[in-house]
């Protein structure tokens, strides 16, 4: 584009002069890496990419040039001048809409509960095509983080991007200036939470559903294409959980962080996540989890449930069922004669048997799909290759719990073995873990892994 200034007052020309050099524009004489050709001698002005701005000192480039073209070209046209473009200037503006739509999508990974890894997406619909504009949202995460020191508030942001749209070069239609400021609540969450685009684990779900309502009234359309939100908002159904109903039929009074501790057993297996309830010896992990099994069958939840505990604490168990919750079927597998009480079992809410009978029950046992399998005393799960610890990951079980009261004392191998069978994959394979985690800590003291 060439500017002439003529048939104007000397104002209006001083005033058009300084618009045009506030946007990058320099007077022909003032060129330093560019050699006007003839043509070029004839302008008054010239917007040429790698010139210094004496009067801004900044070089201008492609993105002042596409801000030149859509932002002062209509301000000159505003005021009265006739602005002419010739055939070779590319820059013109398509007359396509844009409208943003935000997605979440299935990601390469492990899966972890039935739930794939995700990412959050970002798609700018033109002339019914959809063009990827998550990498334009990355780049301007990593350049604000770059050039400002504290995050606006929302409306600062807001205005700070809509002075500066997005340009997305659609060939022979031109440009599409794209307003990336109605994503400024989903954008000012990324940077105060200092999130990265990319993949994310199922753990993550609460991003999804924090991008949702952020993005709630707005016009940009979000969308569940990776199925995460349901998850989402089980996690957030369990962080929000704070009142325990006791069941009917418990003949117990709970202390308040028993009540809490099966509340939020249940709260957690409803979410879809496995649990490990780590109170010290003594502090009643029995009878928070029978109240649990309990509330469970008033809620008529499927059964049985099975528990596994060590040959010595048997008794207990019986003891405690019997005193807390004589309304709970239990039915106890040891002995010689364990296998005639199988049928029975089926019917009931709680079985009952031991380690050392794992290897030897194993084929019926992992015939069985159980709505839930407990371990008492968890942390004789320790070694993730020895028979115990295969034959556990061969019992199927659509819920489980561990108890202990010694994870502290454990090695982190232990304590990955132990949240792997909780909750498959939530840690990684033992592989990763070792060199991200053990290896770092044990041997190097590393406080930061």
């Amino acid at each position: 584009m060439e500017c002439w200034l003529s048939s104007f007052s000397r104002d209006q020309q001083t005033a058009c002069a300084t618009l045009l050099m506030e946007a990058g524009a320099l007077p022909v004489e003032e060129l330093e890496t560019h050699w006007p050709g003839e043509r070029m001698m004839e302008c008054d002005f010239v917007l040429a990419v790698g010139e210094v701005n004496l009067h801004t000192l900044e070089v201008s480039d492609r993105r002042g040039v596409l801000d030149f073209a859509f932002r002062t070209v209509p301000e000159l046209r505003r005021q009265g001048w006739q602005v002419i473009e010739t055939r070779k200037w590319p820059y013109r503006l398509s007359e396509e809409a844009a409208s943003l739509t935000v997605a979440t999508r299935t990601e390469a990974g492990e899966p972890f509960q039935g739930n794939d890894w995700f990412s959050l997406g970002f798609q700018a619909e033109i002339g019914g095509k959809s063009v990827d504009v998550a990498p334009l949202v990355a780049a301007f995460l990593e350049q604000f983080r770059e050039d400002w020191e504290e995050v606006p508030c929302v409306e600062t942001l807001a205005q700070h991007l809509a002075d500066r749209p997005v340009y997305l070069d659609r060939g022979k239609q031109g440009y599409v200036a794209l307003d990336l400021s109605p994503l400024v609540p989903l954008l000012h969450l990324f940077l105060t939470h200092h999130a990265e685009l990319g993949a994310l684990h199922p753990s993550d779900a609460t991003a999804a559903r924090l991008a949702e309502e952020a993005l709630a009234g707005s016009a940009i359309r979000f969308a569940d294409n990776a199925g995460i939100l349901p998850l989402a908002r089980s996690l957030q159904a369990l962080a929000e959980a704070s009142s325990f109903e006791q069941p009917k039929s418990l003949n117990a009074q709970l202390r308040d962080y028993q009540a809490y501790g099966a509340a939020w057993m249940g709260s957690l297996l409803e979410a879809g996540f496995g649990g490990v309830l780590a109170d010290d010896m003594g502090l009643g992990k029995t009878v928070q989890t029978l109240t649990l099994l309990q509330a469970r069958r008033e809620a008529g939840a499927p059964a049985p449930a099975l528990l596994i505990v060590p040959t010595s604490l048997l008794h207990g168990w019986q003891m405690q069922a019997a005193q807390f919750t004589p309304d709970l079927r239990l039915v106890v597998l040891h002995g010689p004669n364990r296998a005639a009480l199988r049928d029975e079992a089926a019917q009931a809410d709680l079985v009952v048997t031991t380690y050392p009978l794992l290897t030897r029950d194993r084929d019926w046992l992992a015939a069985q799909v159980w709505p839930l399998v407990i371990l008492d005393e968890a942390q004789t799960l320790k070694n993730p290759a020895s028979q115990m610890s295969r034959t556990l990951r061969d019992i199927p079980a659509k819920g489980r719990l561990a108890l202990t009261g010694t994870p502290l004392e454990n090695s982190l191998q232990d304590i990955w073995t132990l949240i792997d069978w909780v909750n498959p994959g939530l840690l990684g394979d033992r592989k990763r873990f070792q060199s991200l985690f053990r290896v770092p800590i044990e041997k190097h003291g590393d406080k930061g892994a």
